[in-house]
């Protein structure tokens, strides 16, 4: 994938035909369908009959991210089909964009709940913060 500026990289049409590709490569179903155990982990306490609302800008309350810890070796191989993972935005920027105006409950590596078999992550990165 050739290299873009940041703006041309993150622009609607380029992000759209970018996971469109991703996803596209694929006879069948990349995933197993299944919510991430460590998400499921987080939100199992919160109250029920809310929902997740990304990016309202209100008093929204809680925002959990959950990423993938890779490793270098899947580092490079995640750049050797054209996804670099310095692309998009990581756990550490995230904090530093929620620092002002949430409270950083957890952000911490935790293992990986049932991950599907053969996977290479074997922890996540889990970061949940509150609107202040």
């Amino acid at each position: 994938m050739p290299e873009r500026s940041a703006p041309d990289r993150f622009a609607s049409a380029n992000q759209r035909a970018e996971w469109d590709a991703r996803y596209g490569e694929h006879d069948e179903a990349m995933w197993s369908g299944r919510p991430n155990g460590r998400l499921v982990a987080e939100v199992t306490g919160l109250t029920p009959a809310t929902a997740l609302d990304v990016g309202c800008g209100e008093a929204g309350g809680v925002l959990l991210a959950v990423y993938h810890d890779i490793d270098h070796e899947h580092r490079e191989h995640i750049k050797s089909r054209g996804f670099d993972p310095v692309d998009y935005v990581g756990a550490g920027e995230l904090r530093e964009l929620l620092i002002a105006d949430f409270t950083i409950e957890l952000d911490a590596v935790e293992p990986r709940l049932d991950p599907p078999p053969g996977t290479p992550h074997v922890a996540d990165i889990v970061l949940r913060a509150r609107r202040r």
